[in-house]
C-alpha cells in the first residue's frame, strides 16, 4: 500500500526524473526546473500529491493549480499520473480523493482532460466538455503555413462596430489592471483574481504575453490576455485569457483583427467553454470544425498541424456558470525546454 502525501520541495529532483522516465521524456517540467519551481511551488511545499512505495519511491502523482488566493480558492488538476509497473488497485483515485479531501477548495475545473479519463471523471458525477475553438483568418495573406486555410475557405472579416467610447489598450504594468472588479463576475466559475494574473502571465519565465485592457469612460469593463508564437517562419496569434462582459466582443475581435494585419499573423484563435458562442460567432469568429478542412493547431510547441480538440471538466456549477479558457490549468505551457 503506497504513502500518500503532499510533495514538499525536497522531492522536486526526483518528481521531475519520474516525469521524464514514466510520463513524457524530455518535457519540460523535467528539464527546467526554474518552470517547475514556477508552476508548483507553495512556499516549502508543492502543489502535488505523490504517492510512495514502501521502498520510499514516487509512483504517482496528482499536480494542482490555484485559480485564486482566497481561503476557498477554485483549483485546476494538473498531470495526473502512475506508474503502469507499480500494481495497485485505484491508486490514481486515491491521489485524486487525497487532494479533494486534504486540499481546501471550493470548485475544481481544468483543461486538457484525456479521453481515457472520461469514464473515470463520469463515475466522479463530474461535468465533462469538449471546448470550442474558434478564429479569425488574416485574409490578406496568400498562404498559410502554420494552420491550412483553403482558398474557398478564406472569409473575409466584415464586422464594423467601433465605438468611440470604448478604449482598448496595452499594459505591461500590473497596477493598470488592480481596479478591475473581479467580484462584478463572481458568477462565473472558476474564479480568478489579479495574484493569479500577475503569477501566470506577468512573472511567467517562458512565455510573453500581451495584457490588454477594455475601458468605457474609465471603467475597465474587460481584460484579455493574447500570446503570439512562431512556427518557422510564420506566426499565428492565441487569445488564452478573458475577463468580464463577453458582450463587448465585437470591440475586441476588430481590436484583434488590426493586430493580425499589422504583425502578418495568420489567425488568431481562441478555445473556450462555456462562452455564449452566439455573442462569438455575431464578433467575427468562427467555429472551427474539427473533421473539416480547414485546419487551425491546437498544438504548436512543437507543432502538430492537425485539428485536435481539448476537452475540459468541472464540478457541478449549480447556478454559477461555468468558463474556461486555453490557458486555465496547464493548457499554455510549453511541452519542450
Amino acid at each position: 500500500m503506497s504513502k500518500i502525501q503532499v510533495a514538499t520541495i525536497n522531492d522536486t529532483e526526483e518528481i521531475m526524473f519520474y516525469i521524464d522516465k514514466f510520463w513524457k521524456k524530455k518535457h519540460i517540467l523535467s528539464q527546467n526546473i526554474s518552470f517547475f519551481l514556477n508552476e508548483f511551488q507553495n512556499n516549502n511545499n508543492l502543489n502535488i500529491i505523490i504517492a510512495k512505495n514502501n521502498t520510499g519511491t514516487i509512483v504517482g502523482m496528482f499536480g494542482f493549480l490555484f485559480y485564486n488566493s482566497s481561503e476557498t480558492p477554485d483549483v485546476a488538476g494538473s498531470i495526473w499520473h502512475v506508474n503502469p509497473e507499480h500494481k495497485e488497485l485505484f491508486l490514481g483515485i486515491k491521489l485524486r480523493n487525497f487532494m479533494v479531501k486534504n486540499i481546501t477548495h471550493r470548485f475544481f475545473a481544468a483543461p486538457g482532460a484525456g479521453l481515457q479519463t472520461r469514464k473515470i471523471y463520469t463515475q466522479l458525477k463530474m461535468n465533462w466538455h469538449k471546448m470550442d475553438h474558434f478564429y479569425i483568418i488574416n485574409d490578406k495573406l496568400n498562404e498559410y503555413t502554420i494552420g491550412a486555410i483553403p482558398n474557398d475557405k478564406r472569409e473575409v472579416f466584415s464586422i464594423n462596430n467601433n465605438s468611440d467610447k470604448i478604449k482598448i489598450t496595452r499594459t505591461n504594468i500590473i497596477s493598470d489592471i488592480s481596479e478591475f472588479n473581479f467580484s462584478k463576475y463572481s458568477k462565473y466559475m472558476p474564479i480568478k483574481d489579479l495574484k493569479y494574473i500577475e503569477k501566470k502571465f506577468y512573472n511567467n519565465p517562458i512565455h510573453k504575453y500581451d495584457i490588454y485592457i477594455v475601458k468605457i469612460d474609465n471603467e475597465i469593463i474587460n481584460i484579455f490576455i493574447c500570446r503570439a508564437f512562431s512556427c518557422d517562419s510564420s506566426s499565428a496569434y492565441r487569445l488564452v485569457d478573458f475577463y468580464g462582459d463577453e458582450n463587448y466582443m465585437n470591440t475586441i475581435t476588430q481590436f484583434l483583427y488590426q493586430q493580425l494585419i499589422e504583425n502578418n499573423y495568420e489567425y488568431v484563435d481562441f478555445i473556450s467553454s462555456g462562452f455564449n458562442i452566439q455573442n462569438i460567432l455575431a464578433s467575427g469568429f468562427r467555429r472551427l470544425d474539427f473533421e473539416g478542412d480547414i485546419i487551425i493547431p491546437n498544438y504548436t510547441n512543437p507543432l502538430v498541424k492537425e485539428n485536435i480538440p481539448i476537452y475540459c471538466v468541472s464540478d457541478k456549477t449549480n447556478n454559477y456558470i461555468f468558463r474556461q479558457c486555453k490557458a486555465d490549468g496547464d493548457q499554455d505551457r510549453p511541452n519542450e525546454n
